[in-house]
């Protein structure tokens, strides 16, 4: 299990050493972030320790999508090479994302190098033209299957892309704009809600509510204009939450009307497993 000591020694060393500081940290709020050594170590550095509102990981939908890339490629690689080591499946399979991923017109290689890797994934010039191999290497397999295990490692990748988006664009016309204003009643999902009568916790998900609207986060366009953000403040029996506008939805009449009944400080928690209209 990670540690705040290894994360801060990996970011120190793997991060800050070649790219610098940030201005932001967006991440997962897990056990290492909620941390207070984490946030004062923040603080002291200058940096915005920002995190997402639980289980909303598709707002650092970046870096689990890396995740997700990783993975597979060591899969497909796993799946061929059954004595390669974890180490070498995660090397290889980072360096088909890096090489063949493109952000801008650029792969990450040529965004942290300046250059994209030739054909026999060198990044530095050579004096030796032709790569010369001995039969030796071919009769041994070496130089055959570390071609073969590149090839693999980039279709792998090439699939996970191609699935990737046609998933978002199945996905985008199913997902509607949802605004909120402060003061409006709504539910918020949750996947751990309590099982009640001792059976610990539910894992299959429902809304639980209601909650009262405090906030919305805004962000400034560059022509200046603001938008809503995509964090909603929330107030629920007595504590301050934080959403994603997907996580939620507007109470219906008769929720609010349930609600207006029970009179200031009088509101109650109750769980929906769906939308109501009940008159």
């Amino acid at each position: 299990m990670a540690t705040w000591p290894l994360v801060k020694q990996v970011f120190e060393e793997h991060w800050l050493a070649h790219f610098g500081q940030p201005e932001v940290l967006r991440v997962d709020p897990e056990g290492v972030w909620r941390d207070t050594e984490a946030s004062d170590w923040c603080a002291t550095k200058g940096i915005q320790l920002d995190t997402i509102p639980a289980e909303a990981h598709w707002q650092i939908g970046i870096v689990e999508n890396a995740i997700k890339q990783a993975k597979a490629v060591m899969t497909a690689l796993a799946e061929e090479y059954h004595d390669m080591s974890l180490t070498e499946l995660f090397s290889r399979a980072l360096w088909a994302c890096n090489s063949k991923d493109n952000h801008l017109g650029y792969s990450p290689l040529q965004h942290a190098m300046g250059r994209s890797p030739d054909e026999w994934g060198k990044l530095h010039d050579s004096r030796i033209q032709g790569y010369p191999i001995h039969p030796q290497e071919h009769a041994d397999g070496g130089f055959k299957d570390t071609i073969q295990a590149m090839s693999i490692a980039e279709r792998a990748f090439s699939k996970f892309q191609a699935e990737a988006r046609i998933a978002r664009a199945t996905a985008a016309g199913q997902r509607p704009m949802k605004s909120f204003c402060p003061g409006d009643l709504v539910f918020f999902w949750r996947k751990q809600v309590p099982g009640g009568q001792g059976k610990g916790f539910s894992w299959s998900g429902q809304f639980v509510g209601p909650a009262r609207v405090l906030a919305v986060e805004t962000r400034v366009e560059e022509d200046g204009s603001l938008r809503p953000g995509s964090v909603v403040w929330l107030h629920h029996a007595g504590r301050l939450l934080k959403a994603a506008p997907e996580q939620l939805r507007a109470a219906s009449e008769w929720e609010q009307a349930i609600e207006q009944l029970q009179g200031p400080g009088g509101s109650v928690d109750y769980h929906l497993s769906g939308d109501t209209s009940w008159s």
